[in-house]
């Protein structure tokens, strides 16, 4: 492994001004290029070296293009259950069979049932609702006042994300900080490193991608950030679902 001790030693393709679009980046435009970064550290990962390497360089030619389509919109976190819930739900449980056989299992079983008619003394439809899952069903008294449906929601997510150990943080992801930490170029070099064995020190780092507070700080700051990918990218879907909501008030 090479220790890379000077500017000058860095990838070619690599410049900071490409990144200036960070600034303007919405929660959609964060979660789409994080999501990118995610999927290449998983293809390196993975040992896919090829499609790492295709995909590293769709990412370079243009950073901060998050190259999705206009109509791919996340969903928004409380939306009503519907049987297309439940069947995409199935067929994706079904899809990934070999990895999850057990639930692939209940799951064809409850379609079948819903199928001919049985479903009602079905009793796997328990899945639905199964414990390591990131979703939950729930049932709204709408007669109840809106202060009281809050209430009981607040205490039924406590106890939920203990039961299931999902933890969340209470305050929104803080993205409009994520440009002067340099988040973009970080993960942009360190898929570098981990596909050509390079080492960059975090005090040069810090100074490559814009980060003024030193490599120290670099260092407990932006790099734990990174190992939060999927948590930060589920946070974000969550969030652009609500700010692209053109029947949000203000849109």
């Amino acid at each position: 492994m090479a220790n890379v001790r000077r500017r000058e030693d860095l990838p070619e393709w690599f410049n900071l001004r490409d990144y200036e679009p960070c600034k303007s980046f919405t929660a959609i435009d964060w979660m789409t290029a994080l999501d990118h970064r995610r999927l290449l550290l998983e293809l390196i990962e993975v040992n896919d070296i090829e499609g790492a390497i295709q995909l590293a360089e769709r990412i370079r030619s243009d950073p901060t293009d998050c190259f999705r389509l206009d109509s791919d919109l996340p969903e928004n976190p409380v939306q009503p259950l519907t049987f297309s819930t439940i069947s995409s739900k199935a067929g994706l449980s079904l899809l990934t069979g070999f990895a999850f056989p057990e639930r692939a299992e209940k799951w064809g079983k409850t379609l079948e049932a819903i199928a001919t008619g049985h479903w009602l003394s079905h009793t796997d439809t328990a899945e639905i609702d199964k414990p390591s899952d990131t979703s939950r069903c729930l049932v709204v008294n709408l007669d109840a006042t809106d202060s009281v449906l809050k209430e009981a929601f607040a205490e039924w997510l406590e106890s939920v994300r203990l039961q299931s150990k999902i933890d969340s943080k209470r305050e929104l992801p803080a993205y409009q900080k994520w440009h002067r930490y340099g988040l973009l170029p970080y993960l942009d070099l360190l898929c570098w490193q981990k596909l050509t064995g390079n080492n960059i020190p975090y005090d040069l780092m810090s100074r490559a991608v814009g980060y003024a507070k030193g490599g120290d700080s670099f260092r407990k700051i932006v790099p734990p950030l990174c190992k939060k990918l999927p948590q930060l990218i589920a946070e974000l879907e969550a969030l652009a679902a609500i700010e692209n909501d053109p029947e949000r008030p203000g849109v």
